[in-house]
């Protein structure tokens, strides 16, 4: 299976910082919006829009491999499109989680017998799970805590 980040639209912002797609594993959800998109009555057009997920993540510096802490962290806005099955397993003032991970789901065929385009089965371990169409990196910048 290829690795997490090569599904991942603009995956570049992170892998610039950490030299490498991050694990994830400790990451805190600081934001959470979940918008249910928008579908036209009647006949299919592009300009339907499926529910979409908006996540703001604080990825921890000490996480990557040979990374030390001194307060370097980053918050990471990653959008998920055209979600179907979500599960939200908890949302409390922590929001960490063991990682994230990401894997094909395939579905089938269509009508003339070409494969469909798979779907991404998304993992957030131990916070929510789903499957979606897209991934996108939106941006990446330093972590500040106003609370601190």
């Amino acid at each position: 299976m290829p690795e997490n980040e090569f599904y991942v639209k603009g995956r570049d912002k992170l892998t610039g910082i950490f030299g490498a797609w991050p694990s994830f594993h400790d990451a805190e959800i600081v934001d959470f919006h979940y918008w249910r998109g928008k579908v036209k009555p009647g006949k299919w057009d592009d300009r339907n829009i499926f529910p979409a997920l908006t996540l703001k993540i604080r990825i921890l510096e000490a996480t990557p491999p040979g990374a030390g802490h001194a307060g370097n962290d980053t918050l990471a806005t990653i959008r998920f499109t055209d979600i179907d099955g979500f599960t939200l397993k908890r949302f409390d003032h922590m929001n960490s989680i063991l990682g994230l991970s990401i894997a094909e789901k395939d579905r089938g065929n269509d009508l003339t017998g070409a494969p469909l385009t798979p779907g991404l089965i998304v993992n957030l371990e131990s916070f929510a799970s789903f499957w979606c169409f897209g991934i996108e990196v939106m941006d990446a910048v330093p972590f500040k805590d106003e609370w601190q």
